[in-house]
């Protein structure tokens, strides 16, 4: 468990008291892996408090009234609007700043580049960071942050002697920008020029680099991403390699029929693809 890794790692122990499982407080914009951390902490008995930006479940009258329209007639902004919902989180452990979300994410739609997307992520982290602080993580013997989301959390909660997990989601910024360069030097007009580098970016990487040296424990879903954090500087005893799971209920094994074991097999992938993916 990364949990029970980072309190291994880390060189503080946490102030569990009493209590047989350790409390973990998770802050995380948006719906990552649909909620999968905060819901995974929950059915351990691990979840103390989850911080995020809009969620449906805390308004639960908007989602009744949402509800009463037809699903093809609602409008698709609504649809991602009800879908921020979990019924296994326990409505008492979710705090949302929901103006600030809707805020952010507005911003988000009238970035015009890639430049100003970066700049708007690095700002609206050290904002929902500063709202966490702010309100403060009581109660918390571990934090669990995301990466580029802001140092300052983690270095408030490393001052109240409670060790961080940070969960690398993507290669480090640098080299983000360095395949990205590669990419486009490789395959000229694939995709509109931009200038690789920017403030925005500068100031994610300035933000990554922060979070490493503060955090206790660094998780990532592959191999890569942790090469890539070595040789960004991070001791190999700090991370781990936590390959990203689904949930099997969902995909029940079938026996393939005669007929259907003749026939070809389709394969369907949902994702993102750009330039810097090759």
């Amino acid at each position: 468990m990364t949990v029970r890794a980072a309190i291994q790692v880390g060189s503080r122990e946490p102030r569990i008291g009493r209590r047989d499982k350790p409390q973990v407080h998770v802050a995380m914009l948006g719906v990552r892996q649909h909620y999968a951390v905060p819901r995974l902490l929950q059915r351990a008995g691990m979840l103390g408090c989850f911080y995020t930006d809009v969620y449906a479940g805390n308004s639960p009258w908007a989602m009744r009234l949402s509800r009463c329209l037809p699903r093809g007639l609602r409008p698709q902004r609504l649809e991602r609007f009800l879908g921020r919902f979990d019924p296994e989180l326990p409505v008492a452990k979710v705090v949302s700043f929901d103006t600030f979300g809707l805020r952010y994410q507005w911003r988000v739609r009238q970035a015009r580049n890639s430049h100003a997307l970066d700049r708007t992520y690095a700002e609206a982290g050290r904002d929902f960071a500063g709202k966490i602080i702010r309100r403060g993580i009581s109660g918390a013997d571990v934090l669990y942050s995301f990466n580029a989301l802001a140092p300052e959390l983690l270095a408030y909660a490393r001052e109240r002697g409670i060790p961080c997990v940070l969960e690398q989601i993507l290669a480090p910024q640098e080299v983000f920008q360095r395949l990205l360069r590669e990419e486009t030097e490789r395959w000229p007009g694939w995709q509109a020029e931009e200038s690789c580098s920017g403030e925005g970016a500068y100031l994610i990487e300035q933000q990554e680099q922060a979070e490493w040296k503060l955090a206790d424990l660094i998780v990532a879903g592959s191999s890569f991403v942790v090469e890539a954090l070595g040789r960004g500087g991070v001791p190999p005893e700090k991370c781990r390699v936590v390959p990203y799971g689904i949930p099997l209920q969902f995909f029940p094994a079938r026996e393939r029929t005669r007929a259907s074991a003749s026939a070809r097999l389709r394969v369907l992938f949902a994702g993102g693809v750009d330039l810097r993916k090759g």
